[in-house]
C-alpha cells in the first residue's frame, strides 16, 4: 500500500517483507530515473517533496504503482 496518494512529496510504504530486501525505484512518467532505495522494513518512506509536481511512477520490487505529487 503506498499512501496518501495524492501527496505533496513524502509517500509511505506499507506491507513489505521485513526478512528480505525490497527494492524501490522511482522514475519520471516518461522514463527518467529519479531515485533508488533499499529496504528491509515493513514500512518505508520515500521522499520526492524535492521534485516537481507531476505523475511518477514508482516500481517496488517490480510492482508498479503510480504517484501523484501535487
Amino acid at each position: 500500500v503506498v499512501e496518501p496518494n495524492p501527496s505533496t512529496g513524502i509517500f509511505k510504504i506499507e506491507g513489505l517483507q521485513a526478512d528480505s530486501e525490497t527494492s524501490i525505484l522511482v522514475y519520471t512518467i516518461d522514463g527518467r530515473f529519479i531515485k533508488k532505495q533499499m529496504s528491509n522494513s515493513v514500512t518505508e518512506t520515500v521522499d520526492l517533496s524535492s521534485q516537481i509536481s507531476g505523475l511518477y511512477v514508482l516500481f517496488v520490487n517490480g510492482q508498479a504503482f503510480k504517484l501523484i505529487k501535487e
